[in-house]
């Protein structure tokens, strides 16, 4: 009986998609500082 690795591709896209603007910024903080759960996964989910 052979096991298998699964081995997950943790490299991230180090491109953004665009640049923030003000209110992306403010959201973004917002994240950081109040909703650590949220901002964490979207990080994770690079959104």
């Amino acid at each position: 009986m052979k096991l298998a690795y699964l081995i997950p591709n943790l490299i991230s896209n180090r491109e953004p998609e665009g640049e923030l603007r003000k209110f992306g910024r403010m959201r973004r903080q917002y994240l950081k500082e109040h909703r650590s759960g949220i901002y964490s996964g979207l990080l994770l989910t690079e959104k």
